[in-house]
C-alpha cells in the first residue's frame, strides 16, 4: 500500500511540475510582447537609451514577426498607442 501512495505522489508532482513547464512556455512569450510599450515608453522619455541597441536587439524577433504578419503588428501598433507611443518597427 505504501508504495501506491508513493506513486500517488509522484504522479501528482509530475502534473504539478508540467503544469508549471507550460505555465511558463505561455507566460514569457505574452509578457515579452506586453513589455514592449513599457519599454518604448521608457526609451522614448529617456530612462533607457536606444543608442546602446540592446531594444533594437531584444526587440528584434517581434520587429521581424510584426513585418511579416500584420494581425500581430496590428495588435502591437494598437498595444504600445495606449501607451501614447508610436513604434519604430
Amino acid at each position: 500500500m505504501g508504495g501506491m501512495e508513493e506513486r500517488e505522489k509522484e504522479s501528482g508532482a509530475a502534473r504539478i511540475m508540467i503544469f508549471a513547464v507550460v505555465g511558463v512556455l505561455i507566460a514569457l512569450p505574452v509578457i515579452y510582447v506586453l513589455s514592449t510599450g513599457p519599454a518604448m515608453w521608457l526609451n522614448n522619455h529617456r530612462y533607457i537609451s536606444s543608442d546602446e541597441g540592446f531594444v533594437w536587439e531584444f526587440y528584434g524577433p517581434l520587429r521581424w514577426v510584426t513585418s511579416h504578419c500584420k494581425p500581430v503588428n496590428d495588435f502591437v501598433l494598437w498595444y504600445v498607442n495606449l501607451f501614447g507611443l508610436l513604434p519604430n518597427f
